[in-house]
C-alpha cells in the first residue's frame, strides 16, 4: 500500500501539474520556486529523515531513494501549484496559506496511514505545522523578491 501511494501521488501530482500549465503560463519566476524548493527539500528531507532517522519513507533501506524521488516529483510541484494560485490580497493569501498547511497535513497524515512515511521520532505536533508555516513564509518572501527585483538582474 505505500509504495502504491507514493507513486500514485507522483502521477496525481504530474497529471495536475500538466493540467495546470496548460493554461496558466510558467514563468521563470515559478520555475525558480520550484528549482530552490528542490533543493530546500533534498536539504531537509536528507538532514532530518536520512541523517537524524527521525522518520524515513516506506522501509529504512530504500528510503534514501524515496526521499529524493519526493524531493524532486512531489514538494517542487506542490510549491509550484501555491505560487501559480497566489492571491494578492494579504488576508487572502492568509487564507490561502493556511489551506495549503491544512492540505499538507493530510497529505502527511494520509501518507502515515499508508506507511509511505513512518514516523521514528519525528512528531506531526508540532513540528511539521512549523515547518509548512516556514516553507510558506520563505517561498512568499522569495517569491516578492523575484517579482520585485530589478529589470537589471532579470534573465
Amino acid at each position: 500500500m505505500s509504495i502504491i501511494f507514493f507513486y500514485i501521488s507522483i502521477l496525481i501530482i504530474w497529471i495536475l501539474f500538466f493540467a495546470i500549465t496548460r493554461n496558466k503560463h510558467l514563468d521563470k519566476n515559478i520555475l525558480i520556486i520550484g528549482i530552490a524548493s528542490a533543493v530546500y527539500s533534498l536539504i531537509f528531507e536528507m538532514t532530518i529523515g536520512g541523517h537524524y532517522g527521525l522518520y524515513h519513507y516506506i522501509n529504512p533501506e530504500n528510503s534514501m531513494i524515496y526521499l529524493i524521488l519526493a524531493s524532486i516529483l512531489i514538494y517542487p510541484l506542490l510549491n509550484m501549484f501555491y505560487i501559480i494560485y497566489l492571491p494578492g490580497d494579504k488576508n487572502a493569501l492568509l487564507k490561502y496559506t493556511i489551506v495549503w498547511i491544512i492540505a499538507m497535513l493530510i497529505f502527511e497524515l494520509a501518507s502515515l496511514y499508508t506507511k509511505t512515511i513512518v514516523l521514528t521520532g519525528w512528531q506531526v505536533m508540532p513540528w511539521s505545522i512549523l515547518t509548512y508555516v516556514f516553507t510558506y513564509f520563505w517561498i512568499n518572501i522569495l517569491y516578492k523578491y523575484l517579482i520585485k527585483r530589478p529589470s537589471s538582474m532579470r534573465a
